[in-house]
């Protein structure tokens, strides 16, 4: 599978459509916070033919562990809805930005 620029040319097309941090409260020592303790959600849509789906990967900190849930839950879905005739033309997919 590759990533490709344009979406004219995705089998799979992956939207970022929400990022958003939740506070996940204070440190229980009751000292100087130093970095923030934060939950990170990135809500996804993707799409493969007929087949549409919104997924979201959760971690703490401020993204790398919610980008790597989502990318397992994307991989997860790949594979659930790759049977039927299309999936032998599942070779290319497209990451779309949201807006700005």
């Amino acid at each position: 599978m590759s990533v490709v620029d344009d979406r004219a040319q995705a089998d799979v097309t992956v939207e970022v459509t929400d990022r958003e941090q939740q506070n996940a409260g204070e440190g229980g020592f009751g000292g100087v916070k130093l970095t923030p303790f934060v939950n990170t959600i990135i809500r996804v849509r993707v799409t493969f033919g007929e087949h549409q789906s919104e997924l979201k990967g959760m971690g703490p900190g401020t993204g790398s562990r919610a980008a790597k849930d989502a990318a397992d839950g994307l991989l997860k879905w790949i594979e659930r809805n790759r049977s039927g005739p299309a999936a032998a033309l599942l070779t290319a997919m497209a990451f779309v930005r949201p807006a700005a």
